[in-house]
């Protein structure tokens, strides 16, 4: 193994790594933001959604919530493509993730790409 295979190797476990923090991230807030009241909610999708604060990934955990409290999502899901598409890509992140929060997530993702 040559020197740059090891350095290669090196650079793809570290970014493994932060790819992984991030997901965890992710599933921590979606813990929190889904047993918040639908008003906290409403709160946290538009405090993500201003010119200094713009955040699809939260966006779309807001959107997520909503659907699982019965809030009004139906109007953000149409209108807000970057969360959508944000909810898609992770939704492919967490299929093999085994964890309690991954599955729900996920049953709630598919729930809403069917029905919308």
């Amino acid at each position: 193994m040559g020197f740059w295979d090891v350095i290669m190797g090196v650079g793809k476990s570290a970014s493994n790594a932060a790819a992984e923090r991030i997901k965890k991230n992710h599933l921590d807030a979606w813990e929190k933001i889904k047993i918040s009241p639908v008003e906290r909610i409403n709160d946290f999708y538009k405090q993500n959604n201003t010119s200094n604060c713009n955040r699809p990934s939260f966006r779309g955990l807001a959107i997520s919530a909503l659907y699982l409290r019965g809030g009004e999502y139906e109007r953000l899901w149409r209108e807000d493509q970057n969360a959508v598409d944000w909810l898609k890509s992770f939704r492919v992140k967490i299929s093999l993730d085994t964890s309690d929060s991954a599955e729900e997530l996920r049953r709630v993702i598919d729930h809403l790409v069917e029905r919308c």
